[in-house]
C-alpha cells in the first residue's frame, strides 16, 4: 500500500498538519508570511478570521480529519489574527508617536 504524501515527508517524526506544515513551507517564507507582504496585515488578519470560522464550522465533519485537529487548527488560526492584530496597533502607535506631535 503507497503511504499518504505527508507521510513520505520525514519519517522520523510525525507530520504535524497544525503548526507551521511543510507544505505552507516550501518556499523562503512560510505561505502566511507571504500573504502579509502581498495582501498587507489587515487582509490577512481578516482571511485568519474567516479561516477560524471555517475550521469551526466543518469541525468533525471532513473525512479522515480528527475533531481535535479542526479544533487546534481553528485556534492556530485565531492566535495568528491577534499576533498580526497586534502588529498592526503596535506599528499604528509607533507610527503616531514617532510623528507627534506633528510639525507644523
Amino acid at each position: 500500500m503507497e503511504k499518504p504524501y505527508y507521510e513520505e515527508l520525514d519519517d522520523k517524526k510525525p507530520y504535524d498538519f497544525v503548526n507551521h506544515p511543510k507544505h505552507y513551507n516550501n518556499y523562503s517564507k512560510e505561505t502566511i508570511d507571504m500573504m502579509v507582504d502581498i495582501f498587507g496585515l489587515e487582509n490577512t488578519i481578516m482571511w485568519c478570521e474567516m479561516t477560524a470560522f471555517k475550521y469551526r464550522m466543518r469541525m468533525g465533519t471532513k473525512p479522515d480529519t480528527p475533531t481535535q485537529q479542526d479544533i487546534q487548527k481553528e485556534s492556530w488560526y485565531l492566535n495568528k489574527k491577534q499576533e498580526l492584530q497586534n502588529k498592526l496597533n503596535n506599528n499604528s502607535f509607533s507610527y503616531y508617536s514617532d510623528n507627534f506631535p506633528p510639525d507644523i
